[in-house]
């Protein structure tokens, strides 16, 4: 898709405060979560195998219908199972469930590693968690703004992407008090169900084609190939 320029946060937005996640999501948010789930893991592949190797892969067995989310770290995958407030982690080597612990978010539409922490979102509340990686990922901070949708997400060590669904767009926000946004990328017809940022790269899956875009980052963002 034809890219655009990066949109302005608007003059005096709601803020984002704390309030507890509300109305679940719909069957049709679910099977995105879980195409989500599969875009991340062929943006992965694509970021750092050569084209000979992206060929090869390797599939985990899921122990539930639904997925939200996909993060890699070390020598294990985690994924939640958003039905029951799971959080799975699986071996790389061998695929094997490793651990399972209750994920303290009522109605998970994304999921992002952190430094010291685990991110997720409820697009049905507009809500963004910052969870602390004890036994329960109980939540550290919330963010909440009903005028949002909030989605894929991603923690890029200094700033948070996020992919709002009403907007059908990416912003990047800086974490403090509150979520600052630094930037915002309108994506006209893409519909983003997982993000990932590499060095000046954003890869995005769209939920509707089934295709994951690579974007230079700027001004303004340029497709630089689909697959």
């Amino acid at each position: 898709p034809a890219g655009a320029p990066p949109l302005p946060p608007r003059a005096g937005p709601a803020p984002w405060v704390r309030r507890p996640a509300s109305r679940p999501w719909d069957r049709r948010r679910w099977v995105l979560a879980g195409v989500a789930v599969a875009g991340a893991a062929a943006a992965g592949f694509w970021l750092r195998m050569s084209p000979e190797e992206s060929r090869l892969h390797r599939s985990f067995v899921l122990p539930f219908p639904d997925t939200v989310g996909l993060v890699a770290e070390g020598g294990l995958v985690y994924s939640l199972d958003p039905k029951r407030q799971f959080l799975l982690a699986f071996e790389k080597a061998r695929g094997g469930v490793r651990s399972v612990k209750k994920f303290a978010n009522p109605s998970p539409s994304g999921l992002a590693g952190g430094d010291g922490s685990m991110w997720s979102t409820d697009a049905g509340s507009g809500t963004i968690y910052e969870h602390n990686r004890d036994a329960g990922h109980t939540v550290r901070q919330a963010f909440s703004n009903p005028n949002h949708g909030p989605t894929a997400i991603f923690w890029g060590g200094r700033h948070l992407w996020v992919a709002e669904s009403r907007s059908k767009s990416i912003l990047q926000y800086a974490i403090g008090e509150n979520l600052d946004p630094q930037r915002q990328y309108s994506l006209p017809g893409v519909n983003p169900a997982g993000i990932h940022v590499w060095k000046d790269q954003l890869w995005v899956l769209d939920a509707d084609s089934c295709k994951v875009y690579r974007y230079a980052l700027g001004p303004v963002l340029h497709a630089k190939e689909s697959a």
